[in-house]
């Protein structure tokens, strides 16, 4: 029974009654998280709108949410949203199951969950494109927001349904150093959300929007670290964690620190992991503290976009100050090496691809990428030669990176296998299920193979998901549901 009398006025969830570990699914939530979880809808939920839990993972935090409404006695199904694609590189270590990357591990949310599969109602859905349709939206767990484009997603989808002076939207991530943008996209509207709740332990907190979320008044923008200047992002930063103690604090500053990593503020930074290391309750923080100002990943993805952009020099430039930190680190020397490959460097490229793969053997990814450079070079037996070594590093196909069915797409078009180009082409195609690059290459190998209706198809979806209508035209014209076929 969950004791009436809160043991902290504070924060009332302290000491809440909960379930026990091994009554609850494997779980990332500290236990304050938990409790706060069983609290807020047993006391709080009054049943005027929908309990939605985005990003449950195993189920805990749907549980915990599920097992509050059991108890209040009100009506209604806690609403669950997850892609449930398995990850290991960080999944595996929280809970040892044994699945392939990439795999639908939907059937261990429903056995994790079966104690409350009364009160759950479980959706498998890629939260970048999902819009809710499901009426007024009285708790909004959120667990999902891990880059910028979830968290403006989630906002317009359901931001929506969230009711003025009503709704209550629970930021699981909120005080979490890798989502430092959070703090800031709400903490910058003190006119439209009113904090409520934040937990001492974990990184939750809760906050009410005062009127419409979207539309006029509201959030008219998608967010990114553009609309945010340095100097007021770290003033909002600096004034948010001042307003906290202890771990809170610490919390929000360990974001401005990762923002000054991010926007190469060397001297904030500096100053900001010495106030850390000075601070008596930094115990959880001080071993992050590299983590934290290590901008490995973000370096990476600037690089790939100015490729992408036509600006070589300027990602080869990136790889070659970033691989100054991180010697011989074979994402990093990849991105080299393709850099050098745009600006038509080519033995300098073949030479940076041939020592990554002597001197990093076991990098599948460095392999497959040298297959994807020989086959550029129509150098095709060696292209299949790399890319079958990844797939043996690799074990399985569940595996092996996209890379590897791209190059042997490529491999098979040349031998003449179509149907086998065409499998591989749909493999891609399957993984990423809202991207019209795969739909329109397999299109035009169901053209090549005589199955043009097939490649109407697939042209059709491309261009209902956003494709420009002279990329779908490079394979067919489409006038009125007629198509004729396009040279070449």
């Amino acid at each position: 029974m969950s004791p009436r009398k809160p043991l902290d006025p504070s924060a009332p969830w302290r000491g809440w009654d909960v379930p026990s570990r091994d009554r609850l699914p494997p779980t990332m939530l500290a236990h304050e998280e938990v409790e706060y979880l069983v609290w807020l809808t047993e006391t709080q939920f009054r049943g005027s709108g929908a309990v939605v839990d985005l990003g449950p993972w195993l189920g805990s935090s749907t549980c915990a949410l599920a097992e509050g409404v059991r108890r209040g006695g009100r009506p209604g199904r806690i609403q669950a949203f997850d892609n449930f694609v398995w990850r290991r590189d960080y999944m595996e270590s929280h809970h040892a199951a044994e699945l392939p990357d990439h795999s639908d591990f939907r059937f261990l949310f429903d056995r994790f969950t079966r104690s409350h599969a009364d009160r759950i109602e479980a959706h498998a859905v890629d939260l970048h494109h999902y819009r809710w349709t499901g009426g007024p939206i009285e708790i909004l767990f959120v667990d999902a927001a891990k880059d910028w484009n979830l968290a403006n997603n989630i906002l317009a989808s359901f931001g929506e349904a969230l009711v003025p002076g009503k709704s209550l939207l629970v930021s699981q991530d909120y005080q979490h150093w890798s989502t430092y943008y959070l703090p800031l996209i709400f903490g910058s509207r003190p006119d439209l959300w009113e904090p409520l709740h934040m937990t001492g332990e974990g990184h939750i907190a809760t906050l009410r929007p005062l009127k419409p979320v979207l539309g006029p008044g509201g959030i008219e923008e998608r967010y990114s670290r553009a609309s945010f200047g340095y100097a007021d992002a770290a003033r909002l930063l600096r004034r948010l964690a001042g307003e906290r103690s202890g771990r809170n604090r610490l919390n929000l500053l360990a974001c401005l620190l990762r923002l000054a990593a991010l926007e190469k503020q060397e001297g904030d930074v500096a100053d900001l992991r010495e106030e850390i290391l000075r601070d008596p309750a930094n115990g959880e923080l001080a071993p992050q503290l590299d983590a934290i100002t290590d901008t490995l990943w973000e370096d990476l993805e600037r690089g790939w976009e100015l490729r992408a952009a036509g600006r070589a020099e300027e990602a080869l430039g990136i790889a070659r100050s970033a691989l100054a930190r991180h010697p011989g680190e074979p994402y990093l020397r990849t991105l080299l090496a393709w850099s050098l490959s745009s600006l038509d460097r080519l033995e300098e490229a073949e030479r940076e691809f041939d020592d990554l793969v002597r001197e990093a053997p076991a990098f599948t990814e460095g392999w497959l990428n040298r297959g994807k450079f020989r086959a550029e070079r129509r150098r095709f037996a060696e292209a299949k030669t790399d890319a079958e070594r990844a797939r043996s590093l690799a074990g399985s196909l569940e595996n092996i990176p996209t890379d590897y069915f791209e190059v042997l797409a490529q491999v098979l078009r040349h031998e003449g296998d179509l149907e086998g180009a065409i499998a591989a082409v749909t493999r891609i195609a399957e993984r990423s299920p809202h991207r019209t690059p795969p739909l329109l290459w397999r299109a035009r190998l169901l053209r090549d193979a005589g199955r043009e209706a097939d490649a109407l198809a697939d042209v059709r979806r491309a261009r209902d998901l956003g494709a420009a209508e002279r990329e779908c035209e490079q394979v067919f014209r489409v006038d009125g549901g007629e198509s004729r076929r396009r040279g070449g």
